[in-house]
């Protein structure tokens, strides 16, 4: 346990160990030939190194509990995959991680700092599904803006208590969204120019709803505001042109303009 870093191509002769990922000390380091399908790193897999994965096939990765770090490039040019589940317990995910994987279609992560595209810069707009599992409670701002391809995102069973500004602004065919009822904060512009949400179930914990937060959803036809929200943001819901229904409960104190 004492090994803090080991550089990519220290051990250059995976020929020579047992076919699968080869893990020295909770590192992985790579694999022997080429792997596909879907590949479940072992328990006590700490990190992945660079180049690990380097033009394997494998078509879904999943990353387990116990995980904390994955190193930038360290599934580069792995054209085939579509899959990526990353537990919550993984803290780091170097930039480019996943560096020319432009098919992955659904994603499993934590929360993170960055936009989404320093991770996956080559498919971002590709991902049609996503989950995000930390015990973070603050969604990053701009996190997945401009994720074109995203269609649907799940929120559920994740401590998440604000949801930034801009968070998912541009998101053109998000259709759904699931909160955790731990919701607080929708920032402002979260949701603006998503065009194709049809439906948005609030949280009972729901308390403002920032300015712009659904401007231009013109998908948009009922909304329901719960009880808690005090207030409501100016623009919220402007330009949502096939917005039918709007129903407010007691409680609301403030209402921007327009």
């Amino acid at each position: 346990q004492s090994v803090k870093e080991i550089e990519a191509g220290a051990f250059g002769a995976l020929h020579e160990f047992p076919d699968g990922a080869v893990i020295v000390d909770g590192c992985v380091l790579g694999v022997n030939g080429k792997v596909s399908g879907v590949m479940r790193l072992p328990s006590g897999t700490r990190m992945v190194v660079p180049y690990a994965f380097y033009y394997q096939d494998i078509e879904g990765i999943v990353l387990p509990e116990g995980v904390e770090k994955v190193d930038e490039y360290a599934f580069m040019c792995c054209e085939k995959l579509k899959v990526v589940q990353v537990a919550s317990s993984v803290t780091n995910i170097k930039a480019n991680a996943f560096y020319q994987c432009p098919n992955i279609e659904e994603a499993e992560i934590p929360i993170f700092q960055e936009h989404i595209s320093t991770i996956f810069p080559d498919s971002y707009n590709r991902i049609t599904s996503l989950k995000i599992c930390s015990e973070g409670v603050y969604l990053t701002d701009s996190a997945f803006s401009e994720c074109n391809g995203l269609v649907s995102v799940d929120l559920s069973g994740t401590p998440i208590a604000t949801i930034g500004n801009h968070t998912f602004a541009g998101c053109e065919r998000l259709l759904s969204i699931e909160m955790p009822s731990t919701v607080k904060v929708v920032g402002e512009s979260a949701f603006r120019h998503c065009y194709g949400l049809t439906n948005v179930v609030f949280s009972e914990g729901l308390q403002s709803i920032g300015d712009h937060a659904f401007e231009e959803c013109s998908s948009l036809e009922r909304v329901e505001v719960p009880c808690g929200v005090k207030c409501i943001g100016s623009r919220v819901f402007y330009g949502c042109n096939g917005l039918t229904v709007v129903t407010l409960r007691d409680g609301v104190e403030c209402i921007g303009p327009e």
